[in-house]
Formats: structure tokens, C-alpha cells, sequence
């Protein structure tokens, strides 16, 4: 009778430390996606800027070339 309830107390104990496991790489995978989606919003989102820099520095030298004609 102790041996069956000491391989049950097993399988749980098993069982626990697999979800444990499984939950914490859940966690790690999703923070690492995290982590890359942001690093990536990011650099987008300096390309945006840097375009949108260019399109204003050209469109301030448009409207000093039109102030000198």
C-alpha cells in the first residue's frame, strides 16, 4: 500500500516539476518574443523617423529654393 502512494506521490511531484518547466519556458519564449518585437518596433520606427527627417529637410530646401526665385 506505501509503495502505491509513494509512486503516486512520484508522478505528482513529476507531473508539478514538467508544468513548472513548461511554464517557464512559456515565459522565457514569450519574453525573448517581446524583447524581439520591440527591438524591431523600434528600428521601424527609426526608419520611419529618418524618413520623415529627409522629407522635411527636403521640403525646407523647396521652399528656400522657391524664397530665392
Amino acid at each position: 500500500m506505501m509503495t502505491l502512494q509513494i509512486m503516486v506521490m512520484n508522478k505528482m511531484l513529476l507531473w508539478l516539476i514538467h508544468q513548472l518547466l513548461t511554464m517557464i519556458m512559456n515565459i522565457s519564449v514569450m519574453m525573448t518574443t517581446m524583447i524581439k518585437t520591440t527591438t524591431t518596433m523600434m528600428i521601424n520606427g527609426m526608419m520611419m523617423m529618418m524618413v520623415v527627417m529627409k522629407m522635411l529637410i527636403l521640403m525646407l530646401l523647396l521652399l528656400l529654393l522657391l524664397m530665392m526665385i
